[in-house]
């Protein structure tokens, strides 16, 4: 390269792909988002089988969830949602209002995310969905201290607990 030519300046880094156990996290916080959304159910309640097959095909196509992956995602989801130890998370006779994709701001000004905001008379839930093993929960409490402290400026009068929500059905408080 001639000298009197300027370096090149890096200008960024693509990012790189999502891993397979990435994107499946992906699909299934949008199969827990619509289905808390559109279908919040009484606990231990689930979809007739006719409405289940007819809702799983739909939300396949719309997330584009390959075939090969639509079942055992579905099963996650279902398992979350009936739950009788989750109930109360899911069941909207049991809790005050939630929010699902919450959004808000940090201190540092950054947009960030909540899965699941889920609000009682005295006390607010804030839950992070991971597809991983419950042994990592010590990985994440950075973030759920920063959701905590959000959180605590906006529901000033109540507790704010957070909690890890892991596929398999185990929450891990924070």
């Amino acid at each position: 390269m001639p000298s009197h030519l300027p370096a090149i300046i890096p200008t960024g880094k693509r990012a790189a792909r999502n891993t397979m156990q990435q994107q499946r996290g992906i699909w299934l916080h949008a199969l827990l988002q619509h289905l808390t959304t559109h279908f919040p159910l009484p606990s231990g309640e689930g979809l007739r089988v006719g409405e289940q097959a007819a809702n799983k095909n739909d939300l396949q196509h719309r997330l584009a969830i390959p075939s090969a992956e639509i079942e055992p995602l579905w099963q996650q989801a279902q398992h979350l949602l009936t739950s009788p130890q989750l109930a109360r998370f899911f069941d909207a006779m049991q809790y005050r209002s939630a929010s699902n994709e919450m959004p808000y701001v940090n201190a540092r000004g950054e947009l960030k995310r909540i899965d699941r905001l889920v609000e009682f008379d005295d006390e607010v839930w804030v839950l992070d969905y991971k597809l991983g093993g419950s042994e990592d929960a010590a990985r994440y409490r950075a973030q759920m201290q920063e959701y905590r402290t959000a959180m605590q400026t906006v529901y000033a009068g109540k507790t704010v607990r957070c909690a890890l929500l892991f596929a398999d059905g185990v929450l891990s408080e924070v």
